[in-house]
């Protein structure tokens, strides 16, 4: 199989265009919320008569996040059935747990089905015209058949995660980070931004400052003030959900440390 990988996207406009194309997004939204980003993409091509299959793997074993809103979407560029290597997935292992993607000690990307209770016979193939479009969660187990036809098939596929999940693997430029958020809600517009709240907590808050006047020193007084959130009277401490994740730390778009009142994790103010 060939691979085409991140290059496309950064070069071709068409591409860009492509992920942020309001007819996917607002199904992405349904799923991931109203704040979503892009986090990469391939485009998968099987050459007619050898076009080799993709193993059985999760996603997920190859770029975890801070929480699990992280799914791909598949747009089928040529007409797929069962003869040209069509996507074929495991429907509800998206809810059980990642398994190992190792061999000898060594990542190889790939599940060894003989060291798993999955029942592969019950893998479920993703057919349809060029132009249908799949989608599957970061967690499922999924991989495609060998193409045995005289026709090529070509996957487009594109990762998207919520905007508060950050992959565990760091990032390299938060500009360029930034710059792939695909769908914002309309808060986002009035100028919040997903960097700056780091819980999931979703309670309703009031932020509150205090300042401190620490002892004097040789170079005088110097006075600290610090924001919190704090719940807005009825807000209860204990209604937060129970999928509640704390994320890694973030960078700071302000000048102050803010932890959220319900769960101390840090967030900025």
């Amino acid at each position: 199989m060939r691979r085409l990988k991140p290059a496309i996207f950064k070069r071709y406009t068409f591409f860009q265009a492509l992920t942020r194309d309001a007819k996917i997004t607002s199904i992405l939204a349904q799923l991931l919320g109203p704040n979503i980003r892009l986090y990469g993409g391939k485009l998968n091509m099987k050459s007619a008569g050898y076009g080799s299959p993709v193993e059985w793997h999760q996603d997920w074993a190859f770029y975890p996040h801070t929480n699990d809103d992280v799914l791909a979407t598949g747009l089928y560029l040529d007409d797929c059935d069962s003869d040209n290597g069509p996507l074929m997935v495991l429907p509800g292992t998206h809810l059980g747990p990642t398994y190992d993607h190792h061999a000898a000690g060594r990542f190889c990307g790939a599940i060894n089905p003989a060291d798993c209770a999955l029942d592969f016979a019950k893998a479920v193939p993703l057919m349809g015209p060029a132009g249908s479009m799949t989608i599957h969660h970061a967690r499922l187990v999924h991989g495609s058949a060998l193409n045995h036809s005289n026709r090529q098939r070509r996957l487009l596929l594109h990762e998207y995660t919520a905007a508060d999940a950050w992959p565990l693997l760091g990032v390299a430029s938060f500009e360029e980070f930034n710059s792939r958020m695909v769908l914002a809600s309309p808060r986002s517009s009035r100028g919040w931004s997903p960097l700056r709240f780091a819980c999931r907590c979703h309670l309703p808050t009031i932020r509150v400052r205090s300042t401190r006047t620490s002892a004097p020193s040789a170079g005088g007084f110097s006075r600290r003030t610090r924001t919190t959130f704090v719940p807005k009277p009825g807000a209860e401490r204990g209604a937060w959900p129970s999928r509640h994740i704390i994320p890694l730390p973030r960078p700071c778009t302000g000048s102050r440390r803010s932890p959220c009142w319900a769960c101390s994790v840090s967030a900025c103010g």
